[in-house]
């Protein structure tokens, strides 16, 4: 395995029936980088994300974190390689944000028997930088939605991982949450050395944020590489079955996709 990955996937096929869902997928993501998967509604974007995170059933030989087999690895070493963000999750449980996060330290107990400053340490650690420290004591059934999604981050966070991954983490986010997240992922590749995966559906947020791009179209890799060489307007006619205008954003001079919205 090439050890400047940190998730390489390598003849991944899957099906829940006897159509297929993943068809011989590979591809890789580069330690510290920002990766997104993007494709149309029922590519198989998080049917290859639960199956990176071991969620559905893993073959030998197929995914490997770093340079392990990942069917190789026990529930805790997982926990400890990967953390991950899921789509819209919702809790019941009057949890404080203290205690939703410390349930992310489950694949460390052991050592936090023997070292409960060092899970202290750890948790408010995981508070500050996702810049929820004051809202500790808060339940969390009393939070807005941004601030919800920084504590699931921080309970991932909380497991001491080297990848983070999430299945569209600013679905039903306003404007400002959704930059405040995704600046939030960039920063923790840029100061904490974290590996992000991320599902994203807002294609000028991948073409803003992202260092490299997988896109899945029926079930297969379309392409993948940087948003610049990924996403012009044949390849978006091609897999969403738009038109589009593509021009340079004037804030971020990133490249700005406009569909063309007339049927």
């Amino acid at each position: 395995m090439d050890t400047g990955n940190a998730v390489t996937v390598d003849g991944l096929s899957w099906s829940y029936t006897l159509d297929p869902i993943l068809i011989d997928i590979a591809a890789s993501v580069r330690r510290k980088s920002f990766t997104t998967i993007l494709g149309p509604n029922g590519s198989g974007k998080t049917t290859l994300l639960k199956q990176i995170l071991r969620i559905l059933p893993v073959s030998k030989d197929t995914i490997y974190l770093d340079e392990y087999d990942i069917s190789t690895l026990d529930r805790r070493q997982l926990a400890r390689t990967i953390g991950m963000v899921p789509q819209n999750e919702q809790n019941p449980y009057q949890f404080t944000v203290e205690d939703m996060i410390r349930l992310g330290r489950y694949a460390h107990q052991e050592h936090d028997r023997k070292n409960r400053d060092h899970e202290e340490h750890i948790i408010e650690r995981v508070m500050r930088l996702t810049t929820i420290s004051d809202l500790k004591d808060h339940l969390i059934t009393e939070l807005s939605g941004g601030e919800y999604q920084r504590v699931i981050i921080a309970r991932a966070l909380a497991q001491e991982p080297k990848i983070l991954a999430l299945d569209e983490p600013t679905t039903y986010l306003d404007p400002l949450h959704k930059l405040e997240i995704l600046n939030l992922l960039k920063n923790l590749i840029a100061n904490q050395g974290l590996t992000v995966i991320c599902i994203l559906h807002d294609l000028n947020a991948a073409m803003r944020f992202s260092d490299h791009v997988i896109l899945l179209h029926n079930g297969q890799i379309y392409r993948h590489g940087t948003p610049e060489e990924m996403l012009n307007r044949e390849v978006l006619k091609a897999v969403y079955g738009i038109d589009t205008r593509i021009i340079e954003d004037p804030f971020t001079k990133s490249p700005y996709i406009i569909p063309d919205t007339r049927l």
